[in-house]
C-alpha cells in the first residue's frame, strides 16, 4: 500500500514540475516580443504632439450635440493623453475609461486596448456613445484651443475644448 502512494505521489510532483517548467518556457518566448514593442516605441515611431498631449480636455460635443454635466456625474467629462506613456484616460459621466493611443503622420490617431470600470448608472448614454466612437475616430484636428476627434472627412464625432 506504502508502495503504491509514494508511486501516485511521486507522478503528481513529476506532472506539476513538468508543467511549470512549460509555463516558464511559454513566457520567455513572449517576453522578446514585448520588448520588441516597446523598443518600437521608444525607438520614436510613434509620434508625439505637444498641442494635444499634457492637456485635460473638456468634452462639450458628441455626435452634433451638447454635453452638459448632470448632476448625476461626479466631474466633467473629459479625456486626458499622456504622452509619457502614451495613454489616455477619459470620464464620459460614470465610469473611469482608459487605455492607450498612437499617433501618426497626418494628425492620424488609433485608440487600442481600452477598458472600463463597470458601475452601474442611471445615465450611461453618453458613456455607450463615447465607447463606440473611440473605435471609430480616426484623425484629430486643434484649433483655438479646440480638439476634434474625427473620422475621415466627416463632421466631428467629439469635439472638446482645452481646459
Amino acid at each position: 500500500m506504502k508502495t503504491i502512494l509514494i508511486s501516485f505521489f511521486s507522478l503528481a510532483l513529476l506532472f506539476t514540475a513538468c508543467e511549470n517548467n512549460s509555463d516558464t518556457a511559454g513566457n520567455q518566448t513572449q517576453e522578446p516580443a514585448e520588448q520588441e514593442t516597446m523598443t518600437a516605441v521608444s525607438d520614436g515611431l510613434s509620434l508625439s504632439d505637444p498641442e494635444l498631449e499634457g492637456k485635460r480636455w473638456i468634452i462639450v460635443e458628441v455626435n452634433g450635440q451638447p454635453v452638459v454635466k448632470s448632476e448625476q456625474m461626479r466631474q466633467t467629462p473629459f479625456i486626458h493623453f499622456h504622452s509619457e506613456d502614451t495613454r489616455v484616460h477619459a470620464y464620459a459621466g460614470c465610469n473611469q475609461m482608459s487605455g492607450t493611443y498612437e499617433l501618426a503622420e497626418g494628425n492620424r490617431i488609433r485608440f487600442s486596448a481600452l477598458m472600463s470600470t463597470k458601475m452601474a448608472c442611471e445615465d450611461m448614454s453618453l458613456e455607450d456613445q463615447m465607447g463606440k466612437i473611440f473605435e471609430q475616430i480616426d484623425n484629430y484636428s486643434i484649433s483655438d484651443d479646440m480638439l476634434s476627434l474625427n473620422r475621415a472627412r466627416m463632421a466631428p464625432l467629439v469635439r472638446l475644448r482645452a481646459e
